[in-house]
């Protein structure tokens, strides 16, 4: 996760998952909500106001997870 801090921005502390993902095998086991929980405490702890990842329009499920997790849509990328 990187974090940053911008100055024009209205968030003063911002993370970006470059990589989130558990193996389709052990999916719906609670892992990758408890994993997502972790980094939510750590990024609570580090004062972090905004978490921000990219996902593919195509990945219903992690768009869904994220969903659940309280992330929403802010922007598209079109190619």
């Amino acid at each position: 996760m990187d974090l940053s801090e911008h100055p024009r921005s209205r968030y003063r502390r911002m993370a970006f998952i470059t990589a989130f993902g558990v193996e389709e095998i052990e999916r719906r086991r609670g892992y990758g909500t408890a994993l997502f929980d972790h980094m939510r405490k750590w990024s609570s702890e580090e004062e972090v106001d905004l978490i921000s990842l990219n996902v593919s329009a195509s990945n219903e499920v992690a768009q869904a997870f994220y969903r659940r997790m309280g992330l929403a849509p802010r922007s598209v990328q079109m190619d």
